[in-house]
């Protein structure tokens, strides 16, 4: 009995190794230094500052072409990481393999204001363009977003006539989403609407 014991010990052993190995080798593949899975498990302001204050390469991307910026911002983080990163020079411009910048994935993530605040003040390029060809307007839009996120990507200088991938400008996003008056009074109108077309007036 002892030694089926023994045996059963050493088996669970091994299995945990090997799947540490695994899990490791996996990683490995990925291309992800210690930050990349610090982010992506959520660990404390601590540990993330221990990391970097060790020499982590605050723009190391892996596979997906994520530096630890994005991660953080898809996980979630709080504005004291997210401010974190960016204070140790984050490329506040850098595209993953989905060709969004940190800005596309705050909105996507619905983060509040004083983040799409504090992004756009680091130099966020405002139509910069996804795979999709949508610049953060059309995300915003998507996302319904309130008038006051709108206004400050308007005023930014977001492209009220880009067009996404369905030929989309920002106020076909609007519109499908059902934004009030409010909303729609903040996007130019100098168009003749025929059917699917919309052609500027030049003035």
């Amino acid at each position: 009995m002892q030694q089926q014991n023994t045996n059963q010990s050493t088996q669970n052993t091994q299995n945990n190794t090997n799947s540490n190995e695994n899990q490791n080798t996996n990683q490995l593949k990925q291309n992800e230094i210690p930050l990349h899975i610090a982010l992506k498990n959520k660990y404390s302001k601590e540990i993330i500052e221990l990391l970097i204050s060790k020499g982590s390469d605050i723009n190391s991307k892996n596979n997906e072409n994520e530096i630890p910026l994005h991660i953080a911002l898809k996980n979630k983080y709080p504005k004291e990481i997210i401010e974190l990163l960016i204070s140790k020079g984050s490329d506040i411009n850098s595209k993953n393999n989905q060709n969004e910048i940190p800005l596309h994935i705050a909105l996507k993530n619905k983060y509040p204001k004083e983040i799409i605040e504090l992004l756009i003040s680091k130099g966020s390029d405002i139509n910069s363009k996804n795979n999709q060809n949508e610049i953060p307007l059309h995300i915003a839009l998507k996302n319904k977003y309130p008038k006051e996120i709108i206004e400050l990507l308007i005023s930014k200088g977001s492209d009220i006539n880009s067009k996404n991938n369905q030929n989309e400008i920002p106020l076909h996003i609007a519109l499908k989403n059902k934004y009030p008056k409010e909303i729609i009074e903040l996007i130019p109108k100098d168009y003749i609407f025929k059917k699917d077309q919309m052609i500027l007036i030049q003035k």
